[in-house]
């Protein structure tokens, strides 16, 4: 698993518990961020409190793990970490509380009109809250108990801080010096919440009725629409931990949260019917959407501008990330029904029509060379939290990367069934 904010360990991490530029990055490689450089909610004196905490679980100052990871590149570079996590049981957790509100109407025979006679739908607006919703921490909580919560100035201080229950459930690899396992748990911490509205649409009417009375059967349209009004979710109680809404992304990508919070989703199908014979076409679309990080970006974008506006809080660092928004997608079916007699019929159909591709989730723009890496952010973004890339990085064409469960990995595919009753 990763952290939003690197390894608070790191004099390159983007943390506002870190240890960034507590001391000079000597390590070899690029990607040295300009010293004195604390990151944005941090002070010096956390910064270097968080320094000698980890030194400490190191093994000191002197020892061979913290050597090696504040000498070595791929072990001081902070934009991100890995390490693995075990997940804990609590059995003081207490029952989530929900609050679902709904409203909404039904209509049907607005006229006798032909035009409207057969017109009917319904819509519905929904809300849910859920408070103390119960997550699973992220790493960032767990590594905030350890050097967060406690300032210490001095190595004694900070080899009592790295044997509590807090700093253990974050320790450190004695040889190199990286994140070990990590231990988190479940708490009653987290706030969830969305809304939106369903729109369904029915009208079928009679050739006949429409003046056209040379012609057989019936016409019909259906649409089943959702729009989402927010999807906002905050994992924990932590400052840094900060309110994301998800609308128009591919999260939440909290536990037991359904990713996909597409801005809307349209289905709408029409067809042709006969006593025995019923064709259908059917359309479906999702709009443009950005990955879940690009809303957890964004969501510290938002906290960082409000901070700046006298809002309350508290300023964080981030680095732009190059993600690039899935275009819009649709597709369409085609089906049949046919009733041959009392005891047969058939059914089969094309879907995915006309075999379009699915959306390509995974793309980015990297930083390529000759990218002036020193002016990625603006002067004004530098001073609300953005923090330009140390390093290059490539483009990305996404590497076939999609989303299987809402776009269309198979291409066209033609299906056939018989059924019959004896």
């Amino acid at each position: 698993g990763g952290n939003q904010f690197g390894d608070p360990c790191s004099l390159r991490s983007l943390s506002p518990f870190g240890a960034t530029s507590a001391a000079p990055d000597t390590s070899q490689g690029s990607g040295a961020r300009p010293q004195n450089a604390i990151a944005a909610g941090q002070t010096p004196a956390g910064a270097l409190s968080t320094y000698l905490i980890c030194q400490a679980q190191m093994g000191g100052a002197g020892s061979i793990a913290a050597q090696n990871f504040y000498g070595v590149a791929a072990q001081a570079s902070g934009g991100s970490a890995f390490n693995w996590l075990n997940e804990q049981g609590n059995p003081n957790l207490k029952s989530e509380t929900a609050d679902t509100w709904t409203a909404g109407l039904v209509f049907a025979q607005l006229s006798d009109n032909p035009w409207l006679a057969g017109f009917s739908g319904s819509i519905d607006w929904w809300q849910v809250s859920i408070k103390n919703a119960i997550e699973i921490s992220n790493p960032d909580t767990s590594n905030f108990a350890c050097y967060g919560t406690t300032i210490v100035t001095d190595a004694a201080q900070a080899a009592a801080q790295a044997v509590t229950p807090a700093c253990l459930n974050v320790g450190r690899n004695l040889g190199t010096g990286a994140a070990s396992t990590t231990l988190l748990t479940y708490t009653n911490s987290a706030d969830i919440g969305t809304a939106g509205v369903d729109l369904t649409l029915n009208w079928i009417a009679q050739l006949s009725d429409l003046g056209l009375k040379s012609i057989p059967g019936a016409i019909t349209f259906n649409s089943q629409d959702t729009f989402l009004d927010y999807y906002r979710t905050k994992n924990s109680r932590a400052y840094f931990d900060v309110t994301t809404n998800w609308k128009g992304s591919l999260g939440p990508n909290l536990a037991g949260t359904n990713p996909g919070a597409y801005s809307y989703r349209l289905n709408a199908g029409i067809g042709y019917m006969l006593p025995s014979v019923s064709v259908n076409l059917r359309w479906r679309f999702l709009p443009s959407v950005n990955t879940a990080a690009h809303a957890t970006e964004e969501a510290i974008i938002a906290n960082n501008n409000k901070v700046a506006e006298g809002g309350g809080g508290t300023m964080l660092s981030y680095t732009p990330g190059t993600t690039v928004a899935a275009p819009g997608w649709s597709a369409f079916d085609l089906s049949f029904n046919w009733t041959i007699n009392k005891t047969f019929s058939l059914r089969g159909g094309i879907n995915n029509l006309f075999d379009k591709n699915p959306a390509i989730t995974g793309a980015t723009t990297g930083y390529p060379g000759g990218t002036n890496l020193a002016n990625v952010c603006s002067t004004q973004a530098k001073a609300r939290g953005c923090v330009s890339p140390t390093s290059y990085s490539l483009p990305n064409d996404g590497a076939g990367l999609t989303q299987v469960g809402f776009y269309d990995v198979y291409g066209r595919v033609f299906f056939l069934g018989a059924k019959a009753q004896f």
